[in-house]
């Protein structure tokens, strides 16, 4: 079995993937080789940071995970950034990914811009989710 925050993850990646709108690229997880020239868009999904606290005390039975993840929308058009924010934020914020997830709440977006016609133009969009795993057990939620 695979931990609740990878489950998560593969149904981020799923959800991102289904039903994309005309010009929305597949997302991928951790992509961290340099894209082609040919590559016009991307959509990247990064884990940043997981803080944690137990429930019901240092030696309760549950523990509440915040897990941030960092979606990294990036294009060599700059007009195509925003429609990829929109749609990573309509699919991402609120979702429960099938039960997994308790909360999820889009936290920030950074735009990055570049000059140079060999980078791609990037915005990050940062979500928080929360979740919850058994203590001393990443792979059951109770």
């Amino acid at each position: 079995m695979s931990s609740v925050r990878q489950r998560i993850m593969t149904a981020l990646i799923a959800a991102l993937n289904t039903g994309r709108p005309t010009g929305i690229p597949a997302a991928d997880l951790e992509h961290v080789d340099t894209y082609p020239k040919e590559t016009a868009t991307a959509i990247t999904v990064f884990k940043a940071r997981e803080p944690v606290v137990p429930v019901g005390g240092k030696f309760g039975p549950l523990v509440k995970r915040t897990l941030d993840i960092n979606v990294e929308c990036r294009s060599r058009r700059p007009e195509l950034l925003d429609p990829m924010v929109v749609w990573v934020t309509s699919v991402i914020d609120g979702n429960s990914f099938g039960g997994l997830a308790v909360s999820t709440s889009e936290t920030d977006n950074v735009w990055q811009w570049r000059n140079d016609n060999d980078e791609m133009q990037m915005a990050v969009v940062t979500f928080q989710i929360e979740y919850q795993t058994r203590t001393g057990n990443q792979e059951l939620t109770k």
